[in-house]
């Protein structure tokens, strides 16, 4: 808001790397006690979550809350883009509409900004063999049929789009590892007096 006063407009960089170790992403953001880039694209989220990684998540986050938002930047979290950087969701997991909507929840209510990739929202599918896989025109054939099933992959993640605007904790909140064990994952966003408990079953077993 205070950019926005000065008729800045929030940057976010690609700073392409794939883990936290490759990269000072916060020198992008901030170097010398300049202020740089708002917001830097986290590569990193989008290979921790095509494996529903959760000790790789439950680290980046940590990461983030501890070391980034510290700096004063901020993380932009991604699943797939029109890069080879991973394949889309449902290639990554081989038609599993339930990892997706797991993927799906990660990015919308871990630390950070979610960057939905157009298509993604509608289990479009793409390999990263080529960039020409990844860059499709978006099927507006599936959003129309899509948009009529209360249980389609495009309305979860409208209602994950929901959640977090109505819940501040999501967007600002602290993070806190609540269980990594017995394929629970399970983690909780805060923001003064809101909490939010999310709880993720990766495990085989109901």
């Amino acid at each position: 808001d205070t950019l926005r006063g000065y008729g800045v407009q929030p940057q976010v960089c690609e700073n392409w790397a794939d883990s936290t170790g490759t990269a000072n992403y916060i020198s992008y953001m901030k170097k010398d006690g300049i202020a740089g880039f708002n917001m830097s694209l986290g590569f990193p989220f989008a290979y921790a979550s095509a494996n529903l990684d959760a000790g790789a998540l439950n680290t980046l986050w940590n990461w983030e809350a501890s070391t980034v938002t510290a700096a004063g930047g901020w993380m932009g979290d991604f699943t797939s883009n029109h890069d080879n950087v991973t394949s889309r969701p449902m290639t990554t997991f081989s038609g599993s509409v339930a990892k997706v909507r797991a993927q799906a929840a990660f990015q919308m209510t871990g630390v950070g900004t979610p960057f939905i990739y157009y298509g993604n929202e509608i289990g479009m599918t793409g390999n990263t063999s080529a960039d020409i896989n990844l860059r499709q025109p978006i099927a507006w054939s599936e959003v129309t049929t899509q948009k009529a099933d209360s249980s389609s992959l495009l309305n979860w993640h409208k209602a994950l789009i929901i959640v977090r605007k109505n819940r501040e904790s999501l967007r600002r909140g602290t993070y806190a590892l609540v269980q990594n064990s017995g394929g629970i994952f399970a983690y909780e966003r805060d923001f003064g007096s809101e909490k939010t408990l999310i709880v993720a079953n990766l495990g085989t077993t109901e």
